[in-house]
């Protein structure tokens, strides 16, 4: 007999606020998974689905690759949590790093992508001296109380201080400045009036948590500039983009090399691994007091060896040629299911995407920044993940939120969700238009 997912729901919220360990993950129908393969997904019920999701991009490979987790296995034989001292795998996986991303001379290990940009933002505050921290409208970093602000804002809330937590630290948020994305006239504004103050410039160099938002090339060179000129921080948050679009981060695709950047995510294809990475004046002081450093950064679990044999294994897989060129035309080609969908059904929804990440908006033209999205229908967007979920497909049923492919995906799920978002859209257009025909007044020739 199946499991009761709504009996199993109800117990978790006994003891799980909400019944699950992320907000993030709250879907409105009760769900509850058992088993992930490939690119499937099982609840508890016996039904699959089709992973859009991805764990927000962090599965690569495939859920439960054997060649992953046999390597894992393999590097991290006879070894568990320590403690103390170093590891020689550690240094491994380090040394791989510093070969493949741009910026890395160093690196430290975490946990979170929150983690990460937090330590980035506190090293780069203790090595200018400045306290100001600048990032873009729409662009999220994590949850802490640095960067806790102006994400998903309502259209009454861009340009000002918005909150995204009850409880952060008012002064804190004060120290973070917001400035629309791709708007290079408003950075040099800005660090022109209040540069010398000004520690830190973090950027995701593309807007993945608002869906695939690409950066004009001029903006990043920039940035660049400017932080030179000025003696300010360059951070990419590659949380997202980072061993998803390349081994090297997106920095390796842009052309343009950070003073720091984090990746997490797509690392440890589903074990939980973040860094920071960058140049050495700044990563030496992570070091131990003992040994000169002078900014602290612990963590019980960081360096965790089977992390680290993750992220080995993720590298060696993406190194063997092809994957990249496989991933990729995965993305293009689940872009070009959804284009056809969305013309075969008549509907306005809007493709976007860059590699294996791809994003629908439901506004008239692609954003180039996050202001571009206030008039996205949330309605519709919402209605069109629901319809997905209710068809097989596992995604948020948030609006802006992105979808992903893996390496585990095939042109078989692709044709089939290009076939579930034509039904989809028909029957929200439908729906829609029998609700406005209800709603539209009597004609005169219909009045006696």
């Amino acid at each position: 007999m199946a499991a009761d997912p709504i009996d199993i729901i109800r117990r978790n919220e006994r003891f799980i606020p909400g019944g699950t360990a992320s907000s993030a993950r709250y879907l409105p129908e009760p769900i509850v998974f058992a088993r992930a393969e490939g690119s499937r997904l099982w609840d508890v019920t016996g039904r699959s689905y089709v992973d859009l999701n991805c764990a927000f991009g962090a599965i690569l490979l495939g859920h439960r690759d054997r060649r992953h987790l046999d390597r894992v296995a393999e590097l991290t034989e006879g070894i568990d949590l320590i403690g103390l001292g170093t590891t020689e795998i550690e240094g491994r996986l380090a040394e791989q790093l510093c070969d493949l991303i741009p910026c890395a001379e160093q690196v430290a290990y975490c946990c979170s992508g929150t983690e990460a940009t937090f330590h980035a933002i506190r090293v780069a505050r203790a090595a200018t001296g400045r306290q100001l921290v600048v990032k873009f409208e729409g662009a999220y970093h994590g949850w802490h109380d640095y960067v806790a602000l102006n994400f998903l804002s309502p259209a009454d809330q861009i340009g000002r201080p918005a909150p995204i937590t009850a409880g952060a630290l008012a002064s804190s948020l004060a120290a973070t400045l917001v400035l629309p994305y791709n708007d290079a006239e408003a950075v040099e504004d800005l660090v022109r009036r209040r540069g010398g103050d000004i520690a830190a410039i973090l950027v995701e160099p593309q807007m993945h948590n608002v869906g695939a938002i690409q950066e004009d090339a001029d903006f990043f060179r920039t940035l660049r500039r400017l932080t030179d000129e000025r003696g300010i921080v360059l951070i990419f948050d590659e949380v997202v983009t980072g061993f998803r679009h390349a081994l090297g981060g997106y920095q390796s695709i842009c052309g343009v090399t950070p003073d720091l950047a984090t990746f997490g995510k797509a690392l440890g294809n589903g074990l939980p691994i973040s860094l920071i990475a960058g140049r050495r004046d700044l990563m030496r002081r992570f070091a131990p007091r003992q040994m000169g450093g002078d900014v602290l950064l612990g963590g019980t679990y960081n360096g965790h060896p089977s992390s680290v044999a993750a992220g080995l294994a993720v590298i060696e897989v993406m190194q063997t040629p092809g994957r990249y060129e496989r991933l990729f035309a995965l993305g293009d080609a689940m872009r070009a299911a959804l284009t056809r969908a969305a013309q075969r059904s008549g509907s306005a929804m809007q493709v976007v995407g860059f590699g294996s990440v791809n994003a629908v908006h439901f506004a008239p033209a692609g954003p180039r920044r996050y202001e571009d999205l206030v008039g996205n229908d949330s309605e519709l967007d919402s209605a069109f993940r629901l319809g997905l979920i209710e068809r097989g497909f596992a995604c948020s049923p948030t609006p802006l939120r992105r979808f992903h492919v893996s390496l585990a995906h095939d042109e078989s799920d692709i044709e089939s969700l290009g076939a579930a978002a034509e039904e989809v859209l028909r029957g929200v257009g439908e729906r829609r238009a029998q609700a406005h025909r209800r709603k539209a007044p009597a004609t005169a020739s219909s009045v006696t």
